[in-house]
């Protein structure tokens, strides 16, 4: 095989496989909330404190922010975690925390997100991905 065989199956094949991938990350998360609202507990908490940090993955930087948030569980007990957020919580806003009773700080989010936009991407994705094979499909008949 060729550069001029292999390039137009290579590029679908990549457009098609990665954003399933990223998809099934999504997915995965999207599950885990979820299954923390559904069988979870809830309870108030209070934004503690705004984390900036600056992150490079590869060469490109970019800056998280991060929201320090604390609650007190259904065992009484004062729990504290950090969640990725694109919502901008000032300190000392009150959130709802959803949590698994077996392991509260491992599984506290705020669902800041909702479940609508991470639910949007992966619909987009996994668009992308099936126009690609599509396109592999065809291209290869």
């Amino acid at each position: 095989m060729d550069l001029k065989t292999v390039i137009p199956i290579a590029l679908p094949a990549g457009f098609a496989l990665f954003p399933a991938l990223i998809a099934l990350v999504y997915g995965r998360e999207i599950r885990r909330r979820g299954r923390i609202r559904r069988e979870g507990l809830s309870a108030p908490g209070r934004c503690l404190a705004r984390v900036h940090r600056r992150t490079s993955h590869f060469g490109d930087e970019r800056a998280e922010l991060r929201h320090r948030i604390g609650f007190t569980d259904a065992r009484g007990q004062w729990t504290e975690f950090q969640e990725e957020s694109s919502l901008s919580l000032r300190e000392g806003d009150a959130v709802t925390v959803y949590y698994l009773a077996a392991d509260p700080r491992a599984t506290a989010t705020t669902d800041q997100y909702g479940l609508a936009g991470p639910r949007a991407i992966v619909a987009v994705l996994l668009l992308v991905s099936a126009a690609a094979t599509l396109f592999l499909v065809r291209a290869l008949s």
